[in-house]
């Protein structure tokens, strides 16, 4: 589970990355403020069932989200993001920031999307046409996909992390468009560690 929860980190990151990497600079216009929940459940390789939990990300006009983790063990978790700061998880009564933030939404269109050398195909999750990319590990046996909601500026409404004996599937089961109110988007100020040092430890 330790394998899979690091796993689902580094995809964590490496969506923040994308978004960040994707996002134009320059004039940037407003996000899509929306709510979304989604439901995240483990498959085993006979494709039994366990949720893991539920993850609700409220994200301001201003690109600023906010992400609650209700575990199925009863833990609860907080990962955020502020434009210009950074996107930061809390765990131990620290913040550790994790990567760059988004500071303009992904305004690529479908058809732009579909010339992606990870594109692999088109689908629909909670009402919204979505891009499907796929990365795969060097040898193989890991992947993940990542559907990229284009009308909602890029937003992953499902993410399937595969790894040998394990499959994670995070996916939307309800999107509500609409600036959220500025007390879900608040978060405790603790001191700051880079993940990857947090990482060295």
């Amino acid at each position: 589970m330790r394998k899979l929860t690091i796993g689902l980190t580094l995809a964590l990151v490496a969506v923040a990355g994308y978004m960040t990497a994707m996002a134009r600079r320059q004039n940037p216009r407003p996000f899509v403020p929306l709510t979304v929940t989604y439901r995240v459940t483990d498959y085993d390789d006979r494709g039994n069932a366990t949720p893991v939990g539920t993850e609700t990300r409220v994200r301001s006009a201003s690109g600023a989200w906010h992400e609650t983790k209700e575990m199925a063990d009863g833990t609860r978790r907080e990962i955020f993001s502020e434009p210009g700061r950074g996107v930061f998880g809390v765990q131990d009564g620290r913040m550790i920031r994790l990567s760059d933030a988004a500071t303009a939404p992904d305004e690529r269109t479908h058809e732009q999307r579909r010339a992606e050398h990870d594109y692999t195909r088109d689908d629909n999750i909670a009402g919204y046409p979505v891009a499907v990319f796929k990365t795969t590990s060097p040898d193989g046996k890991a992947s993940s996909e990542f559907y990229s909601a284009p009308s909602l500026g890029g937003m992953v409404l499902k993410m399937v992390i595969r790894e040998p004996g394990l499959t994670r599937v995070r996916e939307a089961i309800s999107v509500e468009r609409g600036e959220p109110a500025a007390a879900l988007l608040a978060h405790p100020e603790l001191p700051v560690k880079d993940w990857k040092l947090q990482d060295k430890r």
